[in-house]
């Protein structure tokens, strides 16, 4: 795969613990909404696998710059790149990977945290490009604090578009007093709650493994078809 060297342009909190890195746009750089990359950092000190992670990119096609969210960590990658300076560079190749839009227009997306990242990219393609998706959001996090692009989706779903979005958020461990969005795991129920018409769809999902798999199951016990039914699982987050 291709390798390009790029700047970090800018560093900002996308959500409590979460960091938000955006990277110059080497030109020519196509890819696909849902896409990732592999971020190479200059760590002289540790092996060299340990210097390379896989990161979905949660920037759009439609943007200038390349962007990518992740949790912050104790990791000494993750050190590294939460104290870089703006300017510096870091390698990335790519891009590769076929958690992208595939077919149908009625979508369902499940994220699980810092899943949210592919949908970030998806969302904000298809709102730039003015298509027809119908898209149900269902967004999982402990807290408020942990939910990020949490405005940007409200004011997606809130301008006219050809776009028609609905973001059902939920909360798993504390709750506000005055949140009026929903509270616990996403369950069945909870599915056959906030997308009625789920025989209709496909169903995308994204997230720690655990989740999509018990997520992917769920599906499989509404007699979803495997084939409207695409995941992607982030480890070590």
């Amino acid at each position: 795969m291709p390798q390009y060297k790029v700047k970090l342009i800018e560093r900002k909190q996308a959500a409590e613990n979460t960091t938000l890195y955006v990277f110059e746009r080497p030109e020519n750089f196509d890819y696909l909404p849902g896409q990732h990359v592999v971020v190479k950092l200059d760590i002289p000190s540790i092996p060299t696998q340990d210097t390379l992670r896989t990161f979905t990119l949660c920037s759009s096609p439609t943007e200038e710059n390349l962007k990518i969210v992740m949790r912050d960590g104790i990791s000494d990658f993750k050190k590294t790149l939460q104290n870089m300076d703006e300017g510096k560079e870091v390698t990335i190749i790519g891009p590769a990977g076929r958690f992208t839009y595939q077919k149908g227009k009625n979508i369902s997306m499940i994220a699980g945290g810092i899943g949210i990242a592919p949908f970030r990219s998806m969302i904000k393609y298809a709102f730039d490009k003015n298509i027809d998706y119908n898209i149900i959001l269902l967004y999982s996090n402990p807290t408020l604090e942990r939910i990020a692009f949490y405005d940007e989706f409200k004011n997606i779903s809130a301008t006219l578009s050809n776009m028609n979005l609905k973001v059902v958020n939920t909360l798993t461990q504390k709750t506000p007093e005055d949140w009026n969005e929903e509270q616990g795991r996403i369950d069945k129920n909870f599915i056959q709650k906030h997308v009625p018409d789920f025989d209709k769809r496909d169903f995308y999902i994204c997230g720690p493994p655990k989740m999509v798999e018990d997520i992917e199951n769920i599906l499989k016990s509404l007699d979803i078809s495997p084939d409207k039914i695409f995941t992607e699982k982030f480890t070590g987050y």
